[in-house]
C-alpha cells in the first residue's frame, strides 16, 4: 500500500493521481464521459455556456477534468448564432479523474448543461478509461 508521505514527496502531477483519506491513500481512476447534446440545441448551449465555464474552471484547475471539450458536427463544424461564428457543438467529451463512476455521475449531474437540458441524459455514457499514452 502506498503511504501519503510517499505521495507528498513525489512530483505534483503524480501526487494528483491519489486521493488521501484519514486511513488510506487510494489511486484515482479515469473515466471517459460522452455527453451528446439534444438535437438542434446549439443555440441553447451558448446561452448557458458562460455559467458552465465558470463552474468547471476549478475542476479543470485541480485536475479532476483532465481533458474536456466540445465535439462538433463534422458536416458543418461552425454555425452563425447572433452574427457570431460558433462551434456547431453536438456534445462534450471529458476525461475525469475520480474514485468511482458514481462520483463522476454526481459531478455531471451538478453541471448546468445537465440541469438546463443541453446534454441528452438518455444518451450520455460514463465508462472507465485506461490511457495508452500519457496525458499532456
Amino acid at each position: 500500500m502506498l503511504r501519503l508521505s510517499q505521495c507528498v514527496t513525489s512530483s505534483l502531477p503524480r501526487a494528483r493521481l491519489f486521493h488521501a483519506t484519514a486511513s488510506r491513500v487510494t489511486p484515482l481512476n479515469k473515466y471517459f464521459v460522452y455527453a451528446p447534446d439534444y438535437p438542434n440545441n446549439v443555440a441553447h448551449r451558448y446561452t448557458v455556456r458562460e455559467s458552465h465555464l465558470k463552474d468547471v474552471k476549478p475542476l479543470i484547475e485541480d485536475g479532476t477534468f483532465r481533458v474536456a471539450g466540445i465535439i462538433a458536427d463534422p458536416a458543418q463544424p461552425t454555425v452563425t448564432i447572433n452574427n457570431e461564428t460558433r462551434i456547431n457543438a453536438t456534445g462534450s467529451i471529458l476525461i475525469v479523474e475520480a474514485e468511482t463512476l458514481e462520483d463522476v455521475r454526481k459531478l455531471i449531474e451538478k453541471d448546468i448543461y445537465w440541469r438546463k437540458g443541453v446534454w441528452d441524459k438518455e444518451k450520455m455514457t460514463i465508462q472507465p478509461f485506461f490511457a495508452a499514452t500519457p496525458f499532456p
